[in-house]
């Protein structure tokens, strides 16, 4: 999913990006050289693993943690039209991986100890992805448990499509995929108020 959005954004002719937040080439998330061409093409779904990977094992988060960090993207991604690109979906990424941690059964995790994960990265710097999160999603962060359960299930059905890429006909499967992945971000566009819009974008 996180693959589909980040394809979304480099086909968007006049993205947004915010990239005063979010762009990993002011605020790398690494003090690591980037391969050349890194921030020019949407990443793989390979390299996305490895990076949730790297943020997931080592913290030992549940998985019910992505679902809520999915909901919590597409919802910044609905309120504010962001898009995901190759110099920003890590730190977007991260900022929902870190609210939804915080509020998945109240878990006791602290931004000091994503810090550890990426120790170029300030305190500070975190704390004020976390607030940007907070204010683009106008504070609404509860998850309701039927919004969950349609999560996991379209998830479940876009992982059953995807992997029929690899053994049945490429264009009618990407077509289905690409179905199922929109009634995926219908099932997590949340409602919103014309006020709370123009609050969001003031």
């Amino acid at each position: 999913a996180i693959h589909v959005l980040v394809d979304e954004g480099h086909q968007a002719k006049s993205p947004l990006l915010f990239l005063h937040h979010f762009d990993e080439r002011g605020r790398p998330l690494t003090d690591a050289l980037y391969p050349l061409g890194y921030f020019r093409a949407a990443p793989s779904e390979h390299v996305i693993l490895e990076f949730l990977q790297s943020i997931f094992l080592p913290s030992s988060l549940p998985a019910e943690t992505a679902i809520v960090s999915l909901v919590y993207i597409n919802r910044v991604v609905t309120y504010t039209g962001l898009a995901l690109h190759a110099t920003t979906w890590r730190r977007i990424v991260l900022g929902a991986i870190v609210l939804a941690a915080k509020v998945w059964d109240d878990l006791a995790v602290w931004n000091a100890d994503f810090c550890q994960l990426f120790p170029c990265v300030a305190l500070e710097d975190l704390n004020d992805l976390e607030l940007t999160y907070l204010e683009m999603m106008a504070f609404n962060m509860n998850v309701e448990a039927s919004l969950y359960t349609q999560c996991c299930f379209e998830l479940h059905a876009l992982a059953g499509l995807n992997s029929h890429l690899k053994t049945g006909s490429a264009e009618v499967s990407q077509g289905r995929c690409a179905h199922r992945h929109s009634t995926l971000r219908r099932a997590l566009r949340p409602s919103v108020s014309v006020d709370a819009l123009n609050e969001i974008c003031t």
